[in-house]
């Protein structure tokens, strides 16, 4: 299996910018998201994984979740509400209990969005509510059936870390909102964002793609 690094981006953009954000984790970059990690296993914040048995979010299927929340910086990401984006797909159970109030920042993972879902939220007919994590399971599947169920996340980091080849033709633009790689730090740090081209020697494993299906339903 083989593609060019363009065909990979103008193809899969959602799992290119993945993969390239991976590529490009510095040292540092990979310090805060285990100090993120250290925070949850120290409050004991845990996911479920489809067997049902609760695990680290880090560490294992989820590690994916970790490097997305610590994007928002990790004084932030301390502060967003877990319950609400857990894989059981129930929501914050504590915001929906009268006579208790969550202080954590109810906001999709993924996507951004406040409030309006948690990161396994479905709709009734079935789908996810967070937009950009169908677009990625979407993208998943298409790729899978083109190069086979087993991704190389070694080899699609190493892809994607790779510049873009100039082409006769213009290339294509895409309009995207992305969250800055100034990921894992907080204000005023001054750090690059560049991170790191230096190979990875242990690779973040994980794509959304890799979790169970949740029931729980919101409104379309």
């Amino acid at each position: 299996m083989s593609f060019s690094r363009n065909e990979f981006e103008d193809k899969f953009p959602e799992m290119f910018d993945d993969y390239k954000e991976q590529a490009r984790l510095s040292k540092e970059d990979k310090a805060v998201i285990q100090e993120l990690a250290d925070h949850w296993e120290k409050n004991k914040v845990v996911f479920t994984n489809p067997s049902g048995k609760e695990v680290p979010i880090c560490g294992g299927i989820f590690d994916w979740v970790a490097r997305h929340a610590a994007r928002r910086g990790v004084t932030k990401a301390k502060k967003l509400c877990m319950s609400f984006n857990h894989p059981s797909g129930f929501g914050c159970l504590r915001s929906k209990d009268k006579h208790d109030d969550c202080n954590l920042i109810h906001e999709c993972i993924c996507c951004g969005k406040l409030e309006t879902h948690g990161l396994y939220f479905v709709k009734p007919n079935g789908t996810y509510a967070c937009a950009k994590l169908v677009k990625w399971r979407k993208e998943t599947e298409t790729y899978k059936s083109t190069y086979g169920s087993n991704i190389d996340d070694a080899y699609l980091k190493s892809v994607a870390r790779k510049p873009r080849e100039q082409t006769s033709t213009k290339a294509a633009t895409r309009k995207k909102q992305v969250l800055g790689f100034s990921m894992l730090r907080d204000g005023g740090s001054g750090s690059s964002e560049s991170g790191s081209s230096e190979p990875e020697t242990t690779p973040l494993d994980i794509s959304p793609d890799r979790v169970a299906d949740t029931m729980c339903q919101v409104d379309s």
